[in-house]
């Protein structure tokens, strides 16, 4: 494409009707963009005309050149328009929930862009055109799928129609399946015992738990099964004392498809059975060396359904109760080698855990905290361990779940004045009908005083 600059000049001429009379013009700007030393504009004294403005093209009418003005003339350039070439970067896809997500982009220079996505890469269902040219720019998509792999693509065209495309995209919706609250373990000879919560959705079918001696089984095929029902207690009998068993519990609908996470808990079986309320024991044995990586809170995303996450600091959130809460984080994240990422939420006594299992798509891992937990202040650890079972990065952070406003009521130092106006007024009105109740009295005695007046025999 060619580009065209036109470039204009003025002169300015004095008429007067005295001879040999000469006009000297100094300090004019007249904001044409052109910049006129022959009418005295320069960069101190017309800035608008004259200098580089940094708007990335090369205006030579400016005076603009490699030398004063390279940010607008590369070196390469000829002077003239310096026409800079349209990229689409920063490509965010956010908010990722069951069925809709967030994506923002920008663009190097205004544009305007299409947004195309469906299932395949033929982007079968939606094309989304702007209507109005921006370097910033998003969409949100609505309606969509749990569990499902959607691509799109962007295209977008300058002012002068130069245009620029991207390669195909593609992001996974996150399940709808709860995972179990409440899991806890109770220690016995040679046995233990689980219980938990099992989700309240109307599609829930079963619970199948995964039994392992090694490490939590991080899906439901690894490990041996130990329990298939719906029912919300586990009695694993018949095991050796002094043996570390490692249980996780996963989540099935009536269409028979998995969460994609589970709950965990492990715990050791003794001869003498340990007093007291079921217990959480510590996830890791105590041989598993803690090596901190560079990974931060910040780094993992936390979604609630129909709510809002508010971030109180880099490694503090605070969101509703009785909401569940997805966890999740990008595989390209994710350090080398990482194979197991597990989330555990405590309160006080109280510690639970979930894996953070892939999705679908191998986009990211993900996981969801039920919404059980009670109102109050959590500490959230995130650790990640490699093929050996070795923590490679522990990060840390804290969860607010807090209660819903509550309606106001009146206390008493507000209910006292209202209290007294309402007696003041039934005083009044009391008062005013035994006045009412006084005048007909009055009046009808003094009817019968006439009337007897009136006929004395």
């Amino acid at each position: 494409m060619l580009g065209i600059a036109l470039f204009f000049s003025s002169k300015v001429f004095a008429v007067s009707d005295e001879a040999d009379v000469t006009l000297e013009v100094t300090g004019v700007c007249n904001s044409n963009g052109t910049c006129e030393s022959d009418l005295g504009e320069s960069e101190s004294s017309c800035p608008a005309d004259c200098g580089c403005n940094n708007n990335g093209t090369c205006e030579a009418a400016r005076g603009e050149d490699a030398q004063n003005c390279p940010a607008d003339c590369p070196s390469g350039g000829s002077g003239g328009y310096w026409i800079p070439p349209l990229y689409i970067q920063n490509i965010f896809v956010k908010h990722i929930a069951f069925n809709s997500v967030n994506i923002s982009w920008q663009t190097t220079k205004s544009a305007l862009c299409n947004f195309s996505w469906g299932m395949t890469s033929e982007y079968e269902k939606e094309i989304i055109s702007e209507t109005r040219f921006g370097a910033d720019h998003s969409t949100k998509l609505t309606d969509l799928q749990a569990s499902t792999i959607y691509h799109f693509k962007i295209d977008c065209k300058d002012e002068l129609n130069f245009r620029s495309e991207t390669g195909d995209y593609y992001f996974g919706t996150l399940s709808v399946l709860n995972n179990v609250s409440n899991l806890r373990a109770l220690i016995g000879d040679r046995q233990i015992t689980l219980t938990w919560d099992n989700p309240i959705d109307l599609d829930f079918k079963m619970v199948r738990i995964m039994k392992s001696t090694d490490f939590y089984p991080t899906d439901p095929e690894h490990g041996d099964i130990a329990y298939e029902g719906s029912d919300n207690l586990f009695a694993d009998t018949g095991l050796i004392n002094g043996v570390r068993y490692y249980y996780t519990v996963f989540v099935y609908n009536l269409a028979r498809d998995h969460s994609s996470s589970g709950a965990i808990i492990s715990a050791v079986p003794q001869a003498v059975p340990v007093v007291g309320p079921p217990i959480t024991p510590p996830i890791f044995p105590p041989y598993i060396p803690v090596i901190i990586g560079e990974l931060t809170f910040g780094e993992f995303n936390f979604i609630v359904e129909g709510g809002e996450i508010i971030w109180l600091g880099e490694t503090s959130i605070k969101a509703p109760v009785n909401k569940r809460i997805i966890v999740s984080i990008y595989n390209k994240q994710l350090p080398l080698f990482s194979k197991t990422i597990i989330l555990t939420i405590e309160k006080k006594d109280e510690s639970f855990s979930f894996l953070l299992s892939p999705d679908k798509s191998g986009t990211f891992h993900e996981t969801i905290i039920p919404p059980s937990l009670k109102s109050g202040d959590y500490s959230i650890t995130i650790f990640i361990l490699n093929q050996k079972n070795e923590i490679t990065n522990k990060i840390s952070g804290t969860l607010k779940l807090a209660k819903a406003a509550p309606a106001f009521r009146f206390r008493w130092y507000y209910e006292l004045p209202i209290y007294i106006i309402i007696a003041l007024i039934m005083i009044i009105l009391i008062a005013f009908g035994l006045k009412k109740e006084q005048k007909i009295f009055l009046a009808i005695k003094r009817k019968k005083t006439s009337k007897d007046e009136d006929n004395p025999g």
